[in-house]
């Protein structure tokens, strides 16, 4: 009986947030791409309709400080602890840059929740953001109230 509920609350762990909702807040961390490492930073937020609106800001780090700063709109729905973000339109676009999609999988640990996976573009691989770690300021652009007014 007792193996029978901890593999109940392991399933219900590992399946992740499904909802929208969980999904809300910013997270920061990098992903790479043929410029290499980048600062990435993902202001996510729910939908009415239980999708996520995204806003993807990416800028330079300090051990690859000739990245340029950019963002743009993305959009998904979560899965089964899933999210695969398709890229929208540019709001700060730097030439010789382009959107890419990403998709991954939250992790379930509640004290450090990371969002991890494939960048969806040439020359690209792997990111990692965690919710709530300090990202820098978003440029006027950008900014999610800015994004939030236009809908």
């Amino acid at each position: 009986m007792m193996r029978s509920v901890i593999a109940a609350i392991m399933l219900v762990l590992l399946a992740g947030p499904t909802r929208a909702e969980e999904w809300s807040g910013t997270w920061g961390g990098s992903y790479v791409c043929a410029q290499g490492d980048t600062g990435l930073a993902l202001h996510l937020r729910e939908r009415v309709d239980g999708t996520v609106g995204a806003i993807a800001h990416f800028f330079p780090l300090p051990h690859n400080p000739l990245v340029s700063e950019g963002c743009y709109e993305m959009q998904g729905r979560p899965q089964g602890g899933e999210l695969a973000l398709q890229s929208g339109r540019w709001l700060l676009r730097p030439s010789n840059y382009f959107t890419t999609d990403i998709e991954g999988r939250m992790t379930p640990a509640p004290d450090a929740r990371l969002y991890l996976g494939r960048v969806l573009g040439l020359g690209c691989t792997l990111f990692v953001v965690r919710q709530g770690a300090p990202v820098p300021p978003l440029p006027a652009a950008c900014r999610p109230d800015a994004l939030l007014s236009r809908r």
